[in-house]
């Protein structure tokens, strides 16, 4: 089955992910916390990135982040 861009952006813009995914996007970075350790970055890219809950929390004042997502 394949999805238009269209089909996409409106599933993951829907207030209805947000509400449900919350708990697995908490999950997600909680891991990639665990994975970076005490290491800050300094540079990000994150790729489908939502909202930016993930590595939003990551930046520190010398850190470059780039968002990239769909939606």
């Amino acid at each position: 089955m394949s999805f238009t861009t269209e089909q996409v952006r409106e599933f993951f813009d829907s207030p209805v992910y947000l509400s449900k995914g919350r708990f697995i996007i908490e999950i997600r970075a909680q891991l990639v916390r665990e994975l970076i350790g005490p290491n800050r970055p300094q540079h990000i890219v994150d790729l489908g990135c939502g909202d930016g809950s993930i590595s939003v929390p990551l930046l520190t004042p010398s850190t470059e982040l780039t968002l990239v997502d769909l939606s």
